[in-house]
């Protein structure tokens, strides 16, 4: 029978819902894939999104419910409003004690056209 060494990564490959769970695993000089990363925000047009949206509607609950949600989607169909922002940059590893993941922020996003607004896109870059 053999014994197992379990030895801990020098690197990883994850996005950030993994951060928690693979850094009591990582060595402490490890490397991380990607070691940050940005998030964006900004408005869109997207009828086509917009209709689908409706007709999620559920019998049991209001009809804003399904708007209120979040949805992955591609974006092909959509009309960007204003450039998109960044927001907040992770990098890892991330070795502060203790780790605070609360974020907030306020953006403002000049529209200069008299299109309608439909939401807002966010993304990893």
């Amino acid at each position: 029978m053999r014994d197992w060494a379990l030895k801990r990564p020098t690197s990883s490959s994850r996005n950030y819902s993994d951060h928690l769970k693979i850094m009591n695993f990582h060595q402490n000089d490890g490397i991380s894939i990607p070691s940050s990363y940005t998030s964006f925000l900004g408005p869109i047009q997207s009828s086509k999104l917009f209709n689908e949206v409706r007709s999620c509607r559920e019998r049991d609950k209001p009809y804003f419910t399904s708007y209120e949600m979040s949805y992955v989607v591609h974006f092909r169909n959509r009309t960007e409003l204003a450039d998109p922002q960044a927001l907040f940059t992770f990098t890892h590893p991330n070795r502060e004690m203790p780790i605070d993941n609360s974020r907030y922020e306020v953006r403002k996003c000049p529209i200069d056209s008299m299109l309608q607004l439909h939401g807002f896109a966010g993304y990893f870059d």
